[in-house]
């Protein structure tokens, strides 16, 4: 058998202290880390928590919706309130309609090629300057 032979390595004070200093620098980030990884573990418990409370509210909630609909007398509305309902409602349609169509002239503009605009902004320029 063979005798092992200690191996020595030997350090200059500068890089000891540097190498030192790397290490306890490494350990106090290890520690961040931790400490973050923990606190992080705290907060999901805690989401969990409040996530089922929210959905307890919830379900109760709606218990209680559900509960006074059935409760509650139906309400019935005048005719005329009625009419004037279904005018308003006709109304904000044709605004939609409206609306949507001055949108899609706006899109197909804007499917022109950059040279086409590029063309029309210079046009109107000449327009103008005349």
């Amino acid at each position: 058998m063979k005798s092992e032979t200690p191996l020595h390595i030997r350090f200059e004070l500068n890089e000891a202290l540097s190498s030192r200093g790397s290490f306890i620098k490494n350990q106090i980030d290890i520690k961040r880390i931790l400490n973050a990884i923990s606190r992080y573990d705290q907060l999901r418990e805690e989401e969990s928590s409040l996530r089922t409370k929210i959905e307890r509210k919830i379900t109760e909630t709606s218990a209680n919706i559900a509960r006074l609909e059935k409760d509650l007398p139906k309400v019935r509305i005048p005719k005329i309130l009625e009419k004037q309902e279904r005018l308003a409602k006709k109304e904000a349609s044709q605004f939609k309609s409206i609306k949507l169509e001055k949108v899609e002239e706006f899109k197909v503009k804007g499917d022109d090629s950059l040279e086409k605009q590029l063309e029309e902004i210079n046009r109107k320029l000449k327009e103008l300057q005349q």
